[in-house]
C-alpha cells in the first residue's frame, strides 16, 4: 500500500510541473494528506518516533480541510519533491516483512508430510 501511494505521489508530481488547474493541486495534496496518514500508521506501529513526527507534520502539512497556502507554485514544487523522496524512503523502511514460515525458513510444510 505504501509503495502505492508513493507511485501515486510521485506520478502527480512530477503531472503538477505543468500548469495545471487548482482542483489538481487539491487532488495532489488529498493523495499526500492520506499517504502521510498511512505513514503514520506504519510508524506508530513500527514504534519509529522520528516517522511520527515527520509524517505528523506531513499531514497537517497537506490537509485539505484547513489548506496551508505558501503562494509559491516553486515553493510547493520543491516540497513536493523532497516529500516524495521521504515517502519512498518510507515505502522501504517502514513496510511490513513478509513472515518466514515453516521450520527452515524456505516453505511452509506440505500437508500429508510424516514428522516421525
Amino acid at each position: 500500500m505504501m509503495i502505492a501511494f508513493a507511485i501515486a505521489c510521485t506520478l502527480l508530481t512530477a503531472l503538477g510541473f505543468m500548469r495545471m488547474p487548482y482542483s489538481f493541486y487539491v487532488l495532489l495534496r488529498i493523495a499526500f494528506c492520506l499517504a502521510a496518514c498511512i505513514d503514520v500508521a506504519h510508524a506508530r506501529k513500527r514504534k519509529a518516533v522520528l516517522g511520527l513526527w515527520v509524517f505528523g507534520v506531513m499531514a497537517v502539512l497537506y490537509n485539505p480541510v484547513l489548506p496551508v497556502h505558501l503562494r509559491d507554485k516553486l515553493a510547493w514544487e520543491g516540497l513536493n519533491s523532497v516529500s516524495v523522496v521521504i515517502l519512498w524512503v518510507a515505502a522501504f523502511t517502514l513496510r511490513d516483512k513478509p513472515a518466514v514460515t515453516g521450520t527452515d525458513g524456505d516453505l511452509p510444510p506440505k500437508a500429508g508430510r510424516f514428522s516421525g
